[in-house]
């Protein structure tokens, strides 16, 4: 078979021809949806997309790394993807990096208010209440609703997007 006679290559020989063709696909593509641990990201984080590595979901961030990368991460992205914000201490711990608003043009929510992985409790309500973006806050299902919650931000919700 010749590597010229598409028709003839496997699913996998096609894949690996065109990531050979274009290497920063792959890059791209790796940097974004693999599940690095921390050790993983130390070792290949100079080879790595920040940007798409900073959208990385599936990445497993400890403190110790993202406190040697976090100059060089996309906190744009990172504060709405980053798994390890579960550990809320994590949000003190790089207050002034986290983005907590969305740009006011988009109808998105890029931004910690949006991170899939925090709980929303009473307590971080009234801790980052003047932090939180109440508006892309409204797209995000980790709420724990309650008539006391509506009624206390009523003024600051985004009617039209909650995701009751």
């Amino acid at each position: 078979m010749h590597a010229n006679n598409v028709n003839e290559m496997t699913s996998q020989q096609k894949i690996i021809t065109f990531f050979l063709r274009y290497p920063e696909a792959f890059i791209r593509m790796v940097s974004e949806f693999n599940a690095f641990q921390p050790h993983e990201i130390e070792k290949h984080f100079e080879l790595l997309d920040k940007g798409f590595l900073s959208n990385n979901y599936y990445c497993q961030w400890d403190l110790a790394t993202i406190k040697k990368y976090k100059h060089q991460l996309d906190w744009s992205l990172f504060s709405v993807s980053c798994r390890a914000f579960a550990d809320v201490n994590l949000i003190d711990e790089f207050l002034p990096e986290v983005v907590w608003t969305s740009p006011d043009s988009e109808n998105t929510c890029n931004c910690l208010s949006c991170n899939p992985k925090i709980v929303w409790t009473d307590e971080l309500f009234g801790k980052y209440e003047n932090c939180i973006d109440f508006k892309a806050l409204s797209f995000t299902e980790k709420i724990p609703w309650s008539e006391k919650l509506i009624d206390k931000y009523i003024d600051r919700w985004d009617w039209e997007n909650l995701s009751f």
